[in-house]
């Protein structure tokens, strides 16, 4: 029984229970056929796939033990963690553990959710689990499209892990709800969140060789042979834009607008954060410290805030309504206090996958 059944079927327990006597099911049949009992039969393997190789990378990290802060004696302050926030909650994943799993699917503020992760082409992403009739839980299953694609146990559906929509399979075109998650030091997440936990890993985990060379901006997994396995073979002259380990944080469209892309360089160099328009709505990009990004819709109430930096050490922004706004996209005080921005669709990842995913996009400069 999976990690999330009592609270899935708490929820949803007429629509689960198809999933879950499916679910049981295909181990027995596998066990009948090599007397193995693996998810194999449940989500069957692409061919490219040798699964006693790859077993271990493949299978997800469910409902991981947390500690607070106080007790995370196994962090290291230059760590880098996805930092995870819904509600009043925050969680951060450590990229040494999420590096060996890419996917964990776990309870924060009370909700099912999903975090993905990619050593290679640093892309990170957190998403709602609950889907309209049942809450999925998903594991890699393969490699195209820039970087590892998912499979949820429910359906066998196929999906992005950082655009959060299922390409194949009986959910196709099924979108997860985006929550907010930031890379950052361990050090900067527990100033700015002294009240997080954090997923636990072990020494083991640390020192477990896959992915451990592999880190922000690197370019150690540049290789043909790897490249091969996840790049389109059609050609593409914006994949020579700039060096395909580039990291960018980039807008998706929905209204057939071209996707815009930023680099995190420009970020930086900015005397401001990017305040524009994308697909006919205000937008605000906000960058603090080394890899913090948050991107927000610029509006509240139906009004358009513009907004001025008053602190960068952290970085505070107040609008013409007198409200103070974080990079979290929440506010700290004000006349709406307390209200959040919504979100908007995107993520950081190395410009190689990004591109693979979004041929047509458009690169910006923020000043």
């Amino acid at each position: 029984m999976s990690y999330r059944s009592l609270f899935t079927q708490s929820i949803l327990l007429a629509s689960c229970i198809t999933f879950w006597s499916c679910r049981e099911q295909a181990p027995q049949e596998a066990a009948r056929a090599d007397e193995t009992p693996t998810f194999k039969a449940a989500v069957p393997e692409l061919p490219e796939l040798t699964w006693n190789v790859t077993r271990a990378y493949n299978l997800p990290l469910n409902n991981p033990a947390h500690v607070p802060a106080v007790r995370a004696q196994f962090m290291e302050d230059q760590d880098t963690v996805l930092g995870v926030i819904l509600g009043d909650e925050a969680r951060a994943y450590p990229w040494t553990l999420m590096a060996n799993y890419h996917a964990a699917n776990d309870i924060l503020d009370n909700q099912p959710i999903i975090v993905n992760l990619c050593e290679a082409c640093n892309g990170g992403a957190a998403f709602l689990a609950t889907i309209p009739g049942t809450i999925i839980d998903i594991r890699p299953r393969g490699l195209k499209y820039g970087t590892w694609y998912g499979t949820d146990f429910q359906t066998g559906s196929l999906w992005y892990p950082f655009i959060g929509e299922a390409f194949e399979g009986p959910l196709k075109g099924t979108k997860l709800v985006r929550i907010r998650a930031f890379f950052s030091s361990w050090e900067d997440w527990k100033k700015e969140h002294p009240e997080t936990t954090v997923a636990v890993s072990t020494h083991e985990m640390r020192m477990r060789p896959h992915g451990r060379a592999s880190m922000m901006a690197a370019d150690s997994t540049f290789n043909p042979q790897f490249l091969k396995k996840i790049t389109d073979p059609k050609p593409n002259p914006m994949r020579a834009l700039m060096p395909g380990q580039t990291l960018v944080f980039g807008m998706i469209p929905h209204k057939g607008a071209s996707p815009l892309a930023l680099t995190l360089n420009s970020l930086r160099r900015a005397k401001s954060p990017f305040q524009s328009t994308f697909e006919n709505s205000p937008v605000l990009i906000m960058h603090q410290n080394e890899y913090e990004v948050g991107a927000y819709k610029r509006e509240l109430d139906g009004i358009e805030l513009t907004l001025n930096t008053i602190s960068k050490d952290p970085l505070i922004m107040v609008d013409q309504r007198g409200n103070h706004w974080n990079i979290w996209g929440k506010t700290i005080s004000g006349k709406d206090h307390p209200r959040e921005l919504e979100l908007v669709d995107g993520y950081i990842a190395k410009w190689y996958e990004w591109i693979e995913n979004f041929p047509k996009t458009k690169v910006i400069d923020p000043e």
